[in-house]
């Protein structure tokens, strides 16, 4: 049996969350704000844009949110016991079963919206 290595994840600065979170909170709003400085248009307020992308991140996590909560309870696999040769083809075959079944879903969906 193959052992698979992967490269170790490195864990965010104490005081964050995420790398995204570090990211936000620490990402360089000089250069926005210098060509600002250069434009017709008046410079770009530094920490509105810090607010911005936090406002951003903030919508980013509630559609995750939203969709994990969509999908709660779903089960796409056929009950029943399977063997796979290798976890990539358990992988492909658990895809699969995932796309058939937001398949199905988006098509429920769709016809209940249409019959309203």
């Amino acid at each position: 049996m193959e052992t698979i290595s992967t490269p170790l994840t490195p864990s965010p600065p104490k005081g964050f969350a995420s790398w995204l979170d570090f990211a936000v909170e620490t990402f360089d709003t000089r250069g926005p704000w210098v060509e600002g400085l250069f434009s017709d248009d008046a410079p770009p307020d530094r920490d509105a844009m810090r607010e911005t992308a936090r406002t951003e991140l903030a919508k980013l996590r509630q559609q995750a949110v939203d969709a994990r909560t969509a999908l709660a309870g779903a089960n796409f696999a056929p009950k029943g016991i399977y063997r796979f040769k290798t976890h990539e083809d358990a992988n492909r075959q658990e895809e699969a079963w995932l796309a058939e079944g937001m398949a199905r879903l988006a098509l429920d969906r769709k016809k209940a919206s249409d019959e309203s």
